[in-house]
């Protein structure tokens, strides 16, 4: 009730559906919510809406030098200052001054799978910090598929030998967080290997539907495909 009345206060206009609508935007399982947790844990500030960064908060890179444009939004009056917060080495950010600004990943970028780091957005009483994270996507040859996806209960991978070995297998949530690995037990001797993820963390829980990252590593390099479970 004091989170509504915050944000009524800041803006009179809000109907009854876009409050409860910012309401559950502002919880911190908006994006994956369940039957256990709902949306999760409500933030008052964020109701108000006041600034935030517009997604998409994933960034696929599929080659170097490359542009990824940062774009804000919210009932403020006031221009934000959008500033970087431990950027990777070879990544350079530009403010423009109006409510967004540029990174540029540069060819000196070196990440490992995934790179997160964070932006904020100060608007004078108020600072929104937002986590973005790096998805390298560039790879020699396109070894592997995936497959059903999206998918529900199960999905295939399919990686292709072609005279490289297979060090491991990695499934990583939006977060950054791995939920599922193999490592070194492979079929080292099959010209195609076809490995199963069941859906289900490294405890045998059922993971949340949502964007998961499957991080391909063999002798040569590693690289990323995306993969989207959904609910039955």
């Amino acid at each position: 009730a004091g989170g509504a009345a915050l944000a009524l206060e800041h803006d009179p206009s809000l109907t009854a559906k876009e409050l409860a609508d910012l309401i559950r935007q502002s919880g911190d399982r908006y994006e994956n919510p369940d039957n256990d947790y709902g949306y999760g844990l409500f933030d008052a500030v964020k109701t108000a809406d006041i600034i935030k960064f517009d997604p998409p908060f994933d960034i696929f890179i599929n080659s170097l030098p490359t542009h990824f444009t940062i774009t804000t939004s919210g009932r403020t009056d006031s221009i934000p200052l959008i500033s970087s917060i431990n950027l990777p080495t070879g990544v350079e950010f530009t403010d423009y001054g109006d409510g967004t600004g540029d990174l540029l990943f540069t060819e000196d970028f070196l990440f490992s799978p995934l790179v997160s780091f964070e932006i904020t957005a100060d608007v004078g009483y108020f600072v929104d910090t937002t986590l973005f994270t790096v998805i390298n996507q560039t790879s020699f040859e396109r070894l592997a598929s995936a497959g059903p996806n999206p998918f529900s209960d199960s999905v295939n991978i399919y990686i292709d030998k072609s005279n490289t070995e297979l060090i491991s297998l990695s499934i990583y949530n939006i977060n950054g967080e791995i939920v599922w690995e193999k490592v070194n037990n492979f079929n080292q001797f099959a010209d195609v290997i076809i490995e199963q993820w069941d859906g289900r963390n490294q405890h045998g829980k059922n993971t949340a539907a949502g964007v998961y990252i499957l991080v391909i590593v063999t002798d040569r390099q590693q690289f990323q495909l995306k993969l989207l479970k959904v609910d039955t």
